[in-house]
């Protein structure tokens, strides 16, 4: 192993959470107004999309003339707690890697898009609190993984250096913040990021699951 420090992403990269995010407007839809047998076509355009939750539903409703609605950034969330609180899963091998990574006495921490709520609340479920040092978020740094600044600011806490620490993503806008700014990676596949040969491309280090690194 030759890095002293780990920051791990934790949608995609620790836990099986995109499919939940990805399908909300469709969760909702079903949850709030019991909606559902949606079109197979918009599981691509609406699902899939870079459309926000508003304009989806706007999308639908003009589409197919499903309730007109507004969502709320704190419903999201609340159902997402849900889920997080319930039945989103560990990633394989990653018990079996962070204790590989404890073992050797590498350090880790978690760097995520994702609020304290949830993330802390998924990751007590799981059981894997205990492996990490600290967690930051993107809203108590003040700046979305465009901007190194969560990374910066992890590195900072470990007292750690660039050159011995290794982060590991899923999300290809992340890969490339981090190595604009001369951070190693490890590309983690998952099924909802869709340019897989751009992550193996720019990532240092590219596996399917954790098993490559036990």
């Amino acid at each position: 192993m030759n890095y002293k420090f780990a920051v791990f992403d934790l949608d995609g990269t620790l836990v099986e959470s995109m499919k939940y995010w990805r399908g909300l407007p469709f969760a909702f839809l079903y949850e709030k107004y019991g909606l559902k047998n949606f079109p197979e076509e918009e599981i691509e355009s609406v699902i899939f999309s870079n459309l926000n939750y508003n304009e989806s539903f706007r999308y639908l409703n003009q589409k197919y003339g499903y309730p007109k609605m507004r969502i709320y950034q704190q419903d999201i969330f609340d159902m997402m707690y849900k889920f997080y609180s319930t039945v989103i899963d560990i990633k394989p091998y990653v018990r079996e890697f962070l204790d590989k990574l404890k073992n050797e006495g590498v350090k880790c921490a978690i760097a995520t898009a994702t609020p304290r709520r949830e993330s802390s609340r998924v990751l007590e479920r799981l059981g894997l609190s205990e492996y990490f040092e600290f967690i930051l978020t993107v809203d108590e740094v003040g700046k979305s993984k465009f901007f190194p600044d969560i990374f910066d600011k992890c590195l900072e806490r470990f007292g750690a250096k660039k050159e011995n620490t290794m982060v590991f993503e899923d999300a290809l806008y992340s890969i490339k913040t981090l190595k604009a700014n001369g951070y190693k990676v490890c590309g983690i596949e998952d099924y909802c990021e869709k340019e897989h040969d751009k992550v193996k491309e720019l990532s240092d280090i590219y596996i399917v699951n954790y098993k490559e690194l036990l």
